[in-house]
């Protein structure tokens, strides 16, 4: 809402402004039309006044500054030549008297989070005239996603709280967590004009998420800004590691440190809740690792102060805004990538806001949904022949697909999800008790160009099981051939018997950790571990689920819920992952 000053009496006409921004801060100049401000429509010095404030609002609006702080300026004036009729910025808080007797202009202040713009007319004459407009200076909640960097800048993709990168050390990776991420080396940071007390507000309840990969557990700083709350009190705003290696955060007067310690090296989403609705203010802090069962939430009280800084009000990223220099010692050396702050009037379940900001640590995930789609980065599968869904292992309907056992029945994902060692893939299968040889569950393969039919045998990289005939056996199916000149290819069908029971659904795990390590997991235990030689081919292009690559070893049976991992999940994850699916 804007308010206008009634001192001066008159009521505001809008014009059409044309405004051009040639530079700003410097010899800034915006070119007004004036036919109709001078002759057709004589303005008076009030309207005239009037014209120049809402000029100051729209400047402040549709300048992109060099000057990085430009918000943060406490008074600016920009005045008019008598002689060309352009604004032009004056850098001196006010001209020498008896220039500015026969100027006009406006003069631009930003005081706590709104924009103050008085146009005045003939100042300090007795025929000056001045008109306030205040409106609101806002630039909305951010969502940086970190997938571009370019011109040192981080963009906003949802409000306007782009940043700059201080410091010459971080770079763009793919790929990151979703995408792209951005690598911060330790010795840089991003200044953002995301100020927390003007966008978000005390007494509000909102949500930071945010993936986050650190490279050590030292302390640290992910984000943080802090300063005097209104009442002068200590209030920050932040998260990063504790001196001990443990997950710390602030929100008002108090930190708190939790009790989970940070694991280096892994990216884990880092959810903060603050449920203003609550009968006691609490702090929702969530750590999720790759698996559900490994998600810690702790619900803490807010014995202090819950207030947000009102001063020092830019939010840093990988550093904290302390009003100075941040501290070098806690720059922030790992990855950061998917940072998104949201309000609530009421905050939705807590379970389900967990779930909703968690997805499965994974590259691709496909529930079997009533579609083959992956719901974390779009790879999604094609499904062929008589694939069809059917009831998953909780009894939903449509939840899970069928392989008839051929060779036309399968899903192939044409994108190529995996690029390098290490990669772990989890799934559910229930195969008929009637199949006789070896059955395929999944493979990463080569794309043959001249065979359309998926006739690829130079690299498999997989897993299959036989029932029939005895002993029952489940095995890698790797066959690797990096170097068709060179004769020989890399095979590992290593194998074990085990006891299984016909029709009824069991987890298979796989872990290819390195070219020397292996592991197949039997519902959350390990079966086989393998050591042989097998260097990774980059040539992979192609995931099937429910079949080799050549047209045979085809499954019979369902599979559901099959998940691919760019990293190794550990046996006590994969123990937590099928304890927590199981039927």
């Amino acid at each position: 809402m804007k308010i206008y000053d009634s001192s001066s009496g008159s009521v505001l006409i809008f014009l059409i402004l044309t405004i051009t921004i040639l530079s700003v801060l410097g010899a800034a100049i915006l070119s007004i039309t004036t036919t109709s401000l001078y002759s057709e429509l004589s303005f008076n010095k009030f309207n005239k006044a009037s014209y120049y404030a809402e000029s100051g609002i729209r400047y402040t609006r549709l300048t992109d500054s060099s000057d990085w702080y430009f918000d943060d300026k406490t008074y600016f004036t920009m005045l008019e030549n008598a002689v060309t009729a352009e604004l032009a910025i004056v850098q001196d808080s006010n001209p020498d008297l008896p220039a500015k007797i026969d100027t006009a202009g406006f003069h631009i202040g930003i005081t706590d989070c709104n924009i103050e713009s008085t146009g005045i007319v003939n100042e300090d004459s007795s025929f000056e005239a001045a008109r306030k407009i205040i409106t609101p200076n806002l630039r909305g909640l951010p969502c940086w996603t970190f997938d571009i960097l370019a011109d040192n800048t981080l963009a906003d993709s949802c409000g306007k709280n782009r940043g700059r990168i201080e410091g010459s050390g971080i770079i763009l990776l793919e790929p990151g967590k979703k995408d792209w991420s951005w690598k911060f080396d330790g010795a840089s940071y991003v200044k953002t004009l995301f100020r927390p007390y003007c966008e978000i507000g005390d007494g509000v309840s909102f949500s930071i998420s945010f993936w986050v990969r650190p490279e050590n557990n030292f302390k640290q700083v992910f984000f943080g800004v802090s300063g005097l709350d209104y009442n002068n009190n200590n209030s920050t705003l932040a998260a990063g590691i504790s001196s001990d290696g443990k997950w710390e955060w602030f929100y008002g007067d108090q930190p708190k440190t939790e009790s989970a310690a940070v694991t280096a090296g892994k990216w884990q989403h880092i959810i903060i809740i603050f449920d203003n609705n609550a009968a006691q203010k609490k702090v929702y802090f969530n750590i999720q690792d790759c698996i559900p069962s490994n998600e810690q939430t702790f619900v803490t009280d807010n014995t202090g102060t819950a207030s947000l800084p009102y001063s020092n009000k830019h939010m840093f990223i990988g550093a904290e805004n302390t009003g100075s220099d941040p501290d070098p010692n806690l720059y922030f050396q790992g990855e950061i990538d998917e940072f998104k702050i949201t309000t609530y009037e009421e905050i939705p379940d807590i379970d389900a806001l967990i779930d909703e900001l968690s997805p499965l640590c994974a590259v691709a995930y496909y529930p079997f949904n009533g579609n083959a789609n992956d719901v974390i980065n779009g790879y999604d599968g094609i499904v062929m022949g008589g694939t069809a869904l059917i009831e998953d292992r909780f009894g939903n309907p449509d939840q899970a697909y069928n392989f008839s056992g051929n060779n036309k029945d399968f899903i192939k994902v044409d994108h190529n999800i995996i690029t390098q060692y290490p990669f772990t893939v989890n799934s559910w299968i229930k195969p008929k008790d009637n199949i006789d040889g070896w059955k395929t569950i999944f493979t990463f393969a080569k794309k043959d160009p001249g065979n359309p039919d998926l006739n690829v045998a130079d690299i498999l990289f997989g897993s299959s099981i036989r029932l029939s005939p005895l002993p029952q056996l489940i095995r890698f199916l790797i066959v690797n051939d990096p170097d068709p000149s060179v004769p020989g290819k890399y095979w590992d069908t290593s194998e074990i018997e085990y006891t299984y029971i016909p029709d009824t659904w069991h987890m298979i795990t796989v872990v290819f950790a390195d070219e020397n390590n292996r592991k197949l997991y039997i519902d959350g235990q390990t079966a086989i571990e393998s050591t042989s030689y097998m260097p990774y081919n980059p040539g992979i292009d192609l995931f099937i689920i429910g079949r080799a690559g050549l047209k045979n070893l085809v499954f019979n049976g369902a599979i559901d819920d099959v998940a691919v991992y760019d990293t190794i999940l550990s046996a006590e994850e994969i123990l937590a992952l099928y304890e927590d699916s199981k039927l």
